[in-house]
């Protein structure tokens, strides 16, 4: 079973491919288009649907290019956290998610960024030594270099 096809939803587009070291790779490429609940559904449904791609299973990375992104309102930010929160999605997300990206514009967002990866603290785990890399971005040929 190859990768899900690509998955337009105005606000974003949710790209899967094959990344570094053949790892597969989702990219969602945030837009300038208002978000809509459907679509956050629609989009996190996706998510957990590529999750259960065979390709996957042995880790994946991600890349959230966020230059376009509009700013969410409150109400969206809960519903992704709520979503985030589930146990078995962050045991999921932990176990096989090896590389974070994150594309931002240059300026404070690049800060902000920055700074909310780093305070990530994932344990040290002698048991788990793939620990996730992260990394920002201000270009998408930075992002592509890596």
């Amino acid at each position: 079973m190859a990768l899900p096809e690509p998955l337009p939803l105005g606000f974003v587009t949710l790209r899967p491919r094959l990344g570094d070291a053949g790892l597969a790779e989702l990219v969602l490429q945030a837009a300038d288009h208002p978000f809509t609940d459907d679509g956050v559904t629609k989009m996190t449904d996706y998510i957990d649907d590529f999750l259960k791609y065979d390709l996957v299973k042995k880790g994946f990375s991600i890349v959230y290019d966020l230059r376009s992104l509009r700013v969410p309102s409150l109400s969206l930010v809960k519903q992704l956290a709520d979503w985030g929160r589930d146990p078995e999605r962050q045991q999921t997300f932990q176990r096989m998610n090896k590389i974070c990206k994150v594309v931002v514009s240059e300026g404070w967002r690049f800060g902000v960024a920055k700074r909310i990866l780093s305070a990530r603290h994932i344990p040290a785990d002698s048991s788990r030594p793939e620990l996730q890399r992260r990394f920002v971005f201000c270009t998408a040929r930075d992002r592509e270099a890596r």
